[in-house]
């Protein structure tokens, strides 16, 4: 239940940030209905495994190439947090054209792109591929596209 409601909010959040204005709760509620509240959210579950993942992955790997340069039995507190804060940017940058992803697919005009794969292949086609890497400016983006 907690997670229904965190991607609710967070689909409100995602249209705060682009400053529409009109896309309140009452907003979507109106305009795309119940449902409205949970567009993007299946990209955002996708998102979730492979980062939980690559971040375990890359813990356990930067905590042993610790452990091998200090030559220590077991990690301080210290090696610790670095190996999970290594980690986190980590599985963060290599998870981030999916959070893009979802953001052009929440932003008005985003539905018009066919889904994930749509919004993938579109914006590798007219963009390139680092564009998936600009994900707080898929909003500015979208709301010119919009517009025009």
């Amino acid at each position: 239940m907690g997670g229904a409601f965190a991607a609710m909010v967070s689909r409100v959040h995602c249209l705060w940030r682009a400053k529409e204005s009109s896309w309140t709760h009452s907003g979507i509620a109106t305009t795309e209905g119940i449902r409205g509240f949970w567009k993007g959210n299946l990209v955002n579950i996708l998102r979730t495994a492979p980062f939980k993942s690559i971040n375990f992955y890359a813990y356990d790997t930067y905590r042993g190439q610790i452990l091998s340069l200090s030559g220590n039995e077991e990690t301080t507190n210290f090696e610790r947090f670095v190996a999970g804060a290594a980690a986190g940017v980590t599985a963060s940058l290599l998870c981030l054209p999916l959070d893009t992803i979802r953001t052009v697919m929440v932003a008005p005009g985003g539905e018009a792109l066919g889904g994930v794969i749509g919004a993938f292949r579109h914006m590798i086609q007219t963009e390139g591929f680092f564009s998936l890497y600009k994900a707080r400016l898929a909003f500015r983006e979208m709301k010119s596209r919009a517009t025009d």
